[in-house]
């Protein structure tokens, strides 16, 4: 199920808050976000980063254009520092949106299914009723 919901003043620190101020978003049981930055607004990569503080596995899009040091200053912090994706777009031109959303459920799934062994998956789907055997 994809979201796309408004951008929020504050990420829920609880069930109870996501409850009286976000229901119906879902967003404390996501499996990942993508979060969207104007690269020529420093502003809003502030409120990206404090937001980014309380995910889980994240994208993170740059959209516009700006100069290639700023985008390449951009990038590097993303990917070094915070240890995320990171992928610049134009919804306006749709450059590379389809990309950041792609490359987002790659990390998901890698996350849900990369680093375990075929027991430990197999196990895993029998804990969640996924399978039967006969």
């Amino acid at each position: 199920r994809l979201v796309d919901c408004p951008p929020l003043r504050y990420f829920p620190a609880n069930s109870l808050q996501e409850f009286s101020d976000f229901r119906g978003y879902g967003l404390r049981s996501a499996s990942g976000y993508a979060l969207v930055y104007d690269l020529c607004d420093e502003a809003s990569f502030g409120y990206v980063k404090r937001i980014r503080e309380q995910l889980q596995e994240q994208a993170l899009t740059g959209k516009d254009k700006a100069s290639k040091e700023a985008r390449r200053e951009a990038g590097n912090l993303v990917r070094k520092q915070w240890k995320c994706l990171y992928v610049e777009c134009s919804a306006k031109y749709n450059w590379h949106v389809s990309a950041a959303f792609r490359e987002l459920l790659k990390a998901i799934d890698h996350k849900d299914f990369g680093h375990k062994p075929t027991s430990a998956r197999v196990q895993e789907a029998f804990r969640r009723n996924q399978c039967s055997v006969m």
